[in-house]
């Protein structure tokens, strides 16, 4: 991964570095407002002008794209239920499965280029599922200058219905009830530029030794691209958007299951809701 800069730290180092770039600039500028007020010193008189911090920094974002979003596993199956019907009569039957499942839908970003940002907000994305059709999803973003990830979205998916089984007369059949779920990311990049002001220091040889402070609007000493930080980024996601529903073929009884089931239908949970373990101890 590219070093990730911190945005405030950079922007410092530029005002810093303009601040003795531009020197002569400013220290004409002391005498000038110096004279404004009756002061007759020359620019010799400017000692020292020294660069002390930031003051009042903003970041707008003033670009912000997202490219298309990727999938790179469209079938990721959650496996919520699953019945096995056995039909001992010599009548069509038919049965119900309710599954009242939930599954959590996680979108998280992570800045993996650039420089660290200030920003808060939402963005909506439209993603184009993988079996047709689409689905929306809000991503919220609280970037800050101390950390490169966090979470965009988190949702708990309901899946929630009723399936209809027929079983026709002395057979089983085996329903299992998924939901399908897509893994994937999206690329982004931002610009942000800075507005603010640099706060400095001066020592004045005149008449004695003077120290003042004053401050220095950074769109004077830095000009539109030293105020223009670019991050690079991704969000990765799951997303959980339709059914996925599979029955077996009917699967005659055999002699011994007619002899050992009861008659009519029984069923049975393809995985247990409850587990017993005991005994794992001698």
């Amino acid at each position: 991964m590219a070093q990730i800069k911190y945005s405030d730290d950079e922007l410092a180092a530029r005002a810093k570095a303009n601040v003795k770039k531009y020197i002569k600039q400013i220290k004409a500028e002391i005498v000038k407002e110096a004279k404004k007020q009756g002061h007759n010193i020359k620019e010799s008189n400017v000692k020292s002008v020294t660069f002390k911090k930031l003051k009042g920094v903003q970041y707008d974002i003033f670009e912000i794209k997202f490219d298309k979003f990727i999938i790179t596993d469209p079938q990721d199956m959650i496996w919520l239920d699953g019945m096995t019907w056995n039909n001992n009569s010599p009548g069509m039957a038919n049965r119900k499965l309710v599954v009242g499942e939930s599954s959590e839908d996680t979108y998280t970003w992570q800045i993996t280029a650039g420089f660290t940002v200030k920003y808060e907000s939402t963005t909506e994305m439209k993603i184009y599922a993988p079996a047709g059709g689409s689905v929306s999803s809000t991503w919220s973003f609280a970037f800050d200058f101390h950390v490169t990830r966090g979470i965009a979205h988190k949702k708990t998916h309901k899946w929630e219905d009723t399936f209809s089984q027929d079983i026709p007369p002395h057979t089983k059949v085996r329903m299992e009830v998924c939901g399908v779920q897509f893994v994937g990311y999206a690329p982004f990049k931002m610009k942000v530029r800075a507005t603010g002001q640099a706060h400095c220091a001066c020592k004045i040889d005149y008449w004695g030794t003077h120290s003042r402070e004053f401050d220095i609007d950074l769109g004077r000493i830095l000009n539109q691209s030293e105020r223009t930080f670019i991050s690079e980024g991704r969000v990765d996601g799951v997303q959980g958007y339709e059914w996925n529903v599979n029955s077996s073929e009917p699967m005659p009884l055999n002699t011994a299951d007619r002899e050992r089931l009861p008659e009519g239908v029984t069923e049975e949970h393809l995985v247990p809701h409850k587990l017993s373990l005991k005994g794992l101890r001698k």
